[in-house]
């Protein structure tokens, strides 16, 4: 088996309640999974219109959070980042 973790498509966007559940519980989907895969192109945000890119992405906290809870249960190996 195979298992994902894709952001933004895991984490509701809409109902703050579940939102608050699933950014809780980020450190064990990121864990669990099969592989990380982080797609983070240079990109403009649409609502802040802030510049998003690789380096932004890496420097923030939860992401770095949910790349360590990964690599510490399964190492390194299956971990991807893109642009």
């Amino acid at each position: 088996d195979t298992y994902a973790w894709v952001d933004f498509a895991s984490v509701p966007q809409q109902n703050q309640v579940l939102q608050d559940l699933a950014i809780d519980n980020l450190a064990l989907y990121a864990s669990h999974a099969s592989a990380m895969i982080i797609v983070a192109p240079t990109a403009r945000h649409e609502r802040t219109g802030q510049e998003c890119s690789p380096e932004t992405y890496q420097a923030r906290l939860w992401c770095r959070a949910e790349q360590l809870c990964y690599a510490l249960r399964n190492g390194a190996a299956n971990m991807w980042l893109d642009s």
